[in-house]
């Protein structure tokens, strides 16, 4: 069921906290905030609104796991908003969201900290990069991961098509960096769950909200291993390489260890 159509400011949000561009709680008539996601059997949110749209992280696991280096809602200066936002954007969100988080050195630092991140190295751009690229909108002025937080918290804006559309692109069932993490992990004879097999891609599909599974990576390593093309990498092994024999042997320890 959608919910009531509001222009109020939640109660946890300060009265002097800064919101960035367009906040998640913002309605008009044009359309209706929508409750929050559920779980699909895969375990990814599950949108009825936008049902190809299948991240299986919350912004909130992925602020917790470690991400951005730490600086995702620090102060910045955005040339698209043509506005300048101080600390406290972050404070637009849920509290729990921030739990038991050092949020000065998680959330809204200054400088990068690769250690902050969950697989400890520097993965992504900086704002100059997308805004020089004009993947930025006024609304969502620190990027896609501000869209994210607001689409999950129900917010709906003429922009979602865009910003679900480059999450497909780059992450969804054929996206670029999720089939690039596995033939990695097919090249180099690792299991899926090793992280030190491209922990930076790994690092990437965490900022946008997924992160591989065993059942993924097995529906992927299969054309993989059998000669398919991979993005960046071209074709990385066959059934007769002996990387894909030891693939599929760390694929058999792994099921092991967890029964």
């Amino acid at each position: 069921r959608s919910m009531s159509l509001t222009t109020t400011t939640p109660s946890h949000v300060p009265s002097e906290a800064v919101i960035a561009g367009l906040p998640y709680w913002h309605a008009d008539e044009s359309y209706q905030r929508q409750p929050l996601p559920s779980r699909d059997d895969e375990g990814c949110l599950y949108f009825p609104d936008a049902e190809s749209f299948r991240p299986n992280l919350t912004p909130a696991q992925v602020l917790q796991a470690g991400a951005f280096g730490g600086t995702y809602y620090r102060p910045i200066v955005s040339k698209t908003a043509k506005q300048a936002y101080g600390v406290g954007v972050h404070l637009e969100f849920p509290p729990k969201w921030f739990d038991k988080l050092d949020v000065s050195k998680y959330v809204t630092s200054e400088v990068y900290d690769k250690n902050v991140n969950k697989y400890g190295v520097k993965s992504g751009n900086n704002l100059d990069f997308w805004e020089g690229k004009g993947w930025m909108k006024s609304q969502d002025p620190y990027g896609w991961f501000l869209w994210f937080c607001r689409f999950y918290l129900g917010r709906r804006s003429e922009d979602d098509e865009r910003q679900i559309s480059r999450w497909f692109k780059a992450i969804g069932d054929k996206g670029r960096w999720r089939t690039f993490l596995v033939g990695q992990c097919v090249k180099s004879g690792k299991s899926w769950d090793d992280f030190t097999a491209s922990p930076a891609t790994r690092q990437t599909l965490l900022h946008w909200g997924y992160q591989i599974t065993e059942s993924e990576f097995d529906r992927l390593a299969g054309p993989i291993r059998s000669g398919k093309s991979v993005i960046y990498l071209g074709k990385v092994a066959n059934c007769d390489d002996s990387g894909c024999a030891q693939s599929e042997e760390n694929t058999r320890r792994s099921k092991r260890r967890k029964r």
